[in-house]
């Protein structure tokens, strides 16, 4: 939800807030998976996906996670090229003993899957920011997670 707007809320300001919200969803998800959030860890969290190829997103998640996120090379393909090799798996497409095994090539050597486009890392100040907001954000969810139109769907 989006909450406090006025007519001097302009379309970045709401962008911004859906990015943070999606963020600290990524935050309540890492918590509940007993992830670290306090900026203890210094081990890159890989990133794949389109929003992988954006400096905002990547420098958000970081200062939200206070972890230092690696953005894969292949992060844009990775994602349906799993999806493919677990349909290939499954239908027993590959070569091999079971039909389990890739063929030669499908995973390309790791100078170009896996590899880093730059690690990002969380800024200290950006991320005290995001502590705050965190904060307001998991109580405004907890008051209106039963409000809206999941109620009114069933």
């Amino acid at each position: 939800a989006l909450v406090n707007l006025s007519p001097a809320t302009t379309t970045a300001t709401m962008c911004r807030a859906v990015l943070e919200g999606v963020a600290y969803n990524y935050r309540t998800l890492s918590n509940a998976l007993g992830m670290d959030t306090t900026g203890a860890i210094d081990e890159p969290l890989p990133m794949v996906g389109g929003g992988a190829r954006s400096k905002l997103w990547t420098s958000t998640i970081a200062d939200v996670l206070r972890r230092p996120i690696a953005p894969k090379s292949d992060a844009a393909s990775v994602a349906a090229r799993g999806c493919a090799a677990g349909a290939f798996r499954y239908l027993r497409l590959w070569e091999g003993a079971d039909g389990d095994l890739p063929p030669d090539g499908y995973f390309p050597g790791t100078s170009q899957v896996g590899s880093v486009d730059g690690v990002v890392t969380p800024n200290d100040a950006n991320a005290s920011v995001h502590d705050g907001n965190y904060a307001v954000w998991s109580k405004l969810h907890e008051a209106l997670k039963s409000a809206g139109a999941g109620e009114l769907v069933r």
